[in-house]
């Protein structure tokens, strides 16, 4: 017994154990590892306990909604449980990989990725006098080594976006930039090599190519872990439809009764 209260009532150990099954595995761990928490869970449910009593000496005998809600409550509680026996033993790791696999192949194309750029930026915005100018001195500068891609974006670009992260873009695959960039880029050929300059209406750009990914498939194992989560769920769904289906054998429906159920609704 983990308390009780000055009319007798408790709260047992098993009782906690019960109302963890309501959280995730790790709430449950973090909040039962502190004596505070515990004992404000213990103190809700003394008190949702004494409530309870309280309430139903005088209404239960005369509520038929209470009783009613009390009877639904028992029966999802019981239903929940004897659901969970259809789900059985755990499928093996080894046949869950093989189901996994399986699925991988048969939906491979939507784990195609297309051929993608990681780029870096810098931009000389067209409000500025001379920009050209500047952008060919920036050039010639990172062309002949004497100043550092990273650090020119950070001290001169004009896109806001990527001037913080010295000009870093990030992956982007053919048709995703405006068109005048989108060509520059997949014309680089190998990192570290940058584009000339490219004018637009917002100034003049120069690209670099950080790295060139080809185009292909998404690996299985990159997507094994969420594939074997889907595959032993898709097993236990299967084991509990299976299961629930003779329980749902020969109901009947009164029509009038639905209809004027609904319409109550309406």
């Amino acid at each position: 017994m983990l308390a009780k209260n000055e009319i007798g009532l408790s709260v047992t150990v098993l009782d906690m154990e019960v109302e963890a099954e309501r959280y995730p595995s790790d709430v449950t761990k973090s909040t039962y590892a502190n004596a505070e928490h515990v004992r404000r869970i213990a103190l809700n449910l003394i008190t949702r306990r004494a409530l309870a009593a309280d309430f139903a000496q005088t209404e239960i005998d005369t509520n038929p909604k209470l009783r009613t809600a009390l009877r639904l409550a028992r029966e999802r509680v019981l239903a929940e449980a004897r659901v969970q026996q259809f789900d059985g033993d755990a499928p093996q790791p080894g046949a869950l990989e093989k189901l996994a696999y399986a699925e991988y192949n048969a939906t491979l194309p939507k784990y195609r990725v297309e051929e993608a750029v990681r780029l870096s930026h810098l931009q000389i915005g067209s409000y500025r006098v001379g920009g050209r100018q500047l952008a060919e001195e920036l050039l010639e500068k990172l062309r002949s080594g004497k100043a550092n891609f990273a650090t020119l974006a950070y001290m001169y670009s004009d896109d806001a976006t990527t001037k913080a992260k010295h000009g870093d873009m990030g992956f982007f695959e053919n048709g995703r930039l405006r068109p005048e960039l989108d060509r520059a880029a997949f014309a680089l050929a190998k990192p570290g090599e940058i584009s000339d300059i490219i004018e637009t209406d917002q100034g003049w750009h120069l690209l670099r190519l950080d790295e060139k990914r080809p185009a292909g498939f998404t690996s299985f194992e990159t997507v094994k872990t969420d594939l074997v989560k889907s595959a032993a769920k898709r097993i236990v769904d299967q084991r509990r439809a299976s299961g629930i289906e003779p329980f749902e054998h020969g109901v009947e429906f009164d029509a009038e009764a639905v209809a004027a159920f609904t319409a109550g609704f309406r």
